[in-house]
């Protein structure tokens, strides 16, 4: 009887062994990663809103991030609407995560934000900080999630967001001279 009980946990250590290295190979199988994005953005001019990717995107997770950064020069940004268009093709905004898929690292009081989808097709995003965020000319002012809907797709086409500034205003309630916004071409 102690012969077979010892053999059967033989059997669950070896399966379990199995099993690791089974899901280790498989996860190495597909090691691509979409890292580079260009960015067309020319980050030195004060009112350039540009956007980053947080880290490569991996076809295990499904989702990555998308940074929002701000070169507000002299000045503090106290409020912000962007435009996010994408192609839902290949992407489209992780609505369970924060505001329809956009938050900000500031989580202090007085800070606060707003998404929504427009035509399936745009996330409009506004945002209002009490106190005002910088001045400085790399801002990160806030994320965007995304999902993606098939990662070879993906990978072998690539996609691009653009960024439109809707307004960008200081701590004065005056417009940010020169507010541009950008794109970010994805993969291929």
């Amino acid at each position: 009887m102690k012969k077979k009980i010892k053999n059967e946990k033989k059997a669950v250590i070896l399966s379990i062994l199995f099993a690791l290295i089974i899901v280790t190979l498989g996860c190495q199988l597909d090691n691509r990663t979409i890292g580079a994005a260009v960015n067309e953005a020319d980050k030195t001019v004060p009112g350039t809103v540009w956007m980053e990717l947080a880290d490569p995107i991996s076809p295990a997770y499904g989702t990555f991030i998308v940074e929002v950064h701000c070169n507000s020069g002299s000045q503090n940004v106290a409020a912000y609407g962007f435009d996010i268009g994408f192609d839902t093709n290949y992407v489209n905004p992780k609505v369970s995560v924060g505001q329809n898929g956009a938050t900000t690292e500031n989580t202090s009081d007085g800070v606060m934000i707003a998404a929504a989808s427009l035509n399936g097709n745009v996330l409009k995003i506004s945002g209002f900080d009490v106190n005002g965020k910088g001045p400085g000319s790399d801002l990160h002012i806030l994320n965007v999630h995304f999902n993606y809907t098939n990662f070879d797709n993906l990978y072998n086409n690539g996609t691009t967001l653009t960024l439109i500034v809707d307004n960008l205003t200081n701590s004065s309630s005056q417009p940010i001279a020169n507010a541009q916004g950008s794109t970010l071409k994805i993969g291929q």
